[in-house]
């Protein structure tokens, strides 16, 4: 599944949130969220009681059925079923994804999403980079910088997960990994002369999304303060379920994904 073939059409799936008096119409609002490659293959467990605190501090405003979306594709075909969603939850290639099909960034993780290729070798000698998940922002944002740095022909090796990533590198199947910094700061601890060769621009990291289509504009504002104003024991719970830290939220506008977006479409460009 690609992302542009899903945008001529209108995610069925994850989070459930029914409205109730604080929302003034009378509907069903559907959250969607996809944790990350660093996180798809959670188990539905912990991610529930990942995210309990968020349910429970939503109680009095909306009524929550929460479930995992371990795809980032079953993400994007929401927007073609019969009852796209009312808001996203996601990672920057999501939110981009999502903005570019009309949706409206309400809040996003206060920090920016921060990614490098690293290796043990030095640039010039580099012939196999690992990414995670091609639809990853890892993945995206990754293979862009490295045609831009790189003028050579290299290989691109691709694999479900971070942590697939990084035992393919560890195992000697790769010569070099696409990583998030908190990934990486990891990864040197057991193996310290892995060094960052190739910095990945920044951007807007996971965010939260609307749909103008099945939302007012009162009930965004309503989620979008909510967001922000998440209690940080809530937001240490998400944080464990969702692959980057959840530090706090602070409002999304539109142009911060300005770099990104415009990353995804000469990606897609070449692909077409």
């Amino acid at each position: 599944m690609r992302r542009r073939d899903l945008l001529v059409g209108a995610c069925a799936l994850p989070i459930l949130l029914s409205a109730n008096t604080v929302f003034a119409r009378s509907v069903i609002h559907r959250l969607c969220v996809y944790p990350g490659t660093g996180k798809a293959k959670i188990p539905y467990n912990e991610f529930m009681a990942g995210f309990r605190p968020f349910a429970d501090g939503f109680g009095e405003k909306l009524h929550l059925n929460i479930r995992l979306t371990r795809n980032i594709d079953n993400l994007y075909e929401t927007l073609a079923s019969d009852t796209p969603p009312s808001f996203v939850f996601g990672p920057p290639q999501s939110a981009a994804f999502f903005m570019e099909a009309g949706f409206i960034p309400l809040a996003r993780v206060s920090k920016k999403a921060v990614g490098m290729i690293v290796s043990d070798k030095p640039l010039a000698d580099i012939k196999k980079i690992g990414y995670p998940d091609p639809e990853s922002w890892l993945a995206i944002v990754g293979k862009y910088s490295a045609d831009q740095i790189i003028k050579r022909q290299i290989e691109s090796v691709y694999y479900k997960t971070q942590d697939e990533v990084i035992l393919a590198l560890k195992g000697g199947v790769i010569d070099s990994a696409c990583l998030r910094k908190n990934t990486v700061e990891k990864l040197q601890v057991s193996t310290p002369n892995v060094k960052s060769v190739i910095n990945l621009p920044s951007t807007a990291d996971f965010t939260f999304l609307a749909n103008p289509d099945n939302t007012t504009a009162q009930e965004r504002e309503l989620f979008k303060q909510s967001i922000i104003n998440m209690p940080e024991i809530t937001r240490e719970a998400m944080g464990k379920v969702v692959h980057v830290p959840l530090d706090s939220f602070v409002m999304a506008e539109a142009d911060d994904y300005d770099v990104l977006r415009q990353i995804i479409r000469i990606q897609d460009a070449k692909k077409a």
